[in-house]
C-alpha cells in the first residue's frame, strides 16, 4: 500500500510530466505560471495548484528542460520548453 509520501511524490512527478508535455507541445510559445496552471487543468483534466505548477517549472528549469523568459515590463516571468526539454519530451525521458 502506498504511503502518503509516495502518493505525494507520484503527484509531483505527474505534475512535472504534464507541465513539460504542455510546454513542449506548444513550443516555442512561452506562458506565465497562472496560464500554465489554467490550461493544464482544463486541457488535461488535472487539478494542480499554482504552487505545484511553479515547483514543477523550477524543477524542470534546473534540469535544463524549461527556459525562463523575464518580462521586461513586469515581474511575471514566462516559461517555455527548451530544446533539451523538447527532446526529452519527444523521447519520453521525463
Amino acid at each position: 500500500m502506498d504511503t502518503d509520501t509516495e502518493k505525494l511524490q507520484r503527484r509531483r512527478e505527474d505534475c512535472r510530466r504534464d507541465t513539460l508535455a504542455f510546454l513542449a507541445l506548444r513550443s516555442p510559445n512561452a506562458f506565465r505560471n497562472a496560464a500554465i496552471k489554467e490550461l493544464i487543468n482544463r486541457d488535461m483534466s488535472a487539478a494542480y495548484s499554482a504552487t505545484e505548477i511553479m515547483a514543477a517549472v523550477i524543477f524542470l528549469e534546473q534540469m535544463g528542460h524549461v527556459q525562463r523568459i523575464p518580462d521586461p515590463f513586469g515581474t511575471n516571468d514566462h516559461f517555455r520548453a527548451s530544446s533539451q526539454g523538447q527532446l526529452a519530451y519527444e523521447r519520453s525521458q521525463v
